[in-house]
């Protein structure tokens, strides 16, 4: 019965709660960049809070299916699986 009682009192706390918003050992002018570029990335446009890891990852992905050339993008991904 107290099992239950605990359970009850406990109060829901949303995964988004506990997520980064704020990098620590990031510059204010590259934060302010990142910032700046939040409504134009259509991927996080959706989500309420999303955190500058969400945009550092999209910003990578982007560069990486972009930019790399295939020699490179298969490289990438040996580095990862090592």
């Amino acid at each position: 019965m107290e099992e239950t009682e605990k359970e009850a009192n406990k109060k829901e706390v949303p995964d988004s709660f506990f997520r980064a918003t704020k990098t620590a050992k990031i510059s204010s002018d590259a934060l302010l960049r990142l910032n700046t570029l939040r409504p134009f990335i259509e991927e996080l446009e959706n989500e309420e809070k999303s955190t500058i890891n969400d945009r550092v990852r999209m910003l990578v992905e982007n560069y990486t299916n972009t930019r790399l050339t295939n020699r490179q993008f298969e490289h990438l991904f040996d580095l990862a699986k090592k």
